[in-house]
């Protein structure tokens, strides 16, 4: 996966296969996540893995809502300039 592109649709790996899966279910309708997903989750992850995972994936979403908000645009990232040298 490139930094800040779409995800790959291909993971080899259970555990980060579940974990998109519960993103992309969180961000097109989180009202369709039902019991039978979380049964799964908790499958592959112990209660502290998935509680982090969906803190992750509500933090992540709100930031990106905050961007749209307030107008922010990767192209703004682009051409700031360096203020750490």
């Amino acid at each position: 996966m490139s930094f800040g592109g779409p995800p790959d649709e291909v993971h080899q790996d259970k555990r980060i296969a579940a974990a998109v899966s519960l993103a992309r279910l969180s961000i097109e309708n989180p009202h369709k996540i039902a019991d039978e997903d979380f049964e799964k989750l908790n499958s592959l992850f112990n209660r502290e893995e998935l509680s982090t995972l969906c803190s992750f994936i509500a933090f992540i979403s709100g930031a990106n809502k905050f961007g749209i908000i307030v107008g922010l645009s990767t192209e703004d990232l682009s051409t700031k300039k360096n203020y750490n040298s």
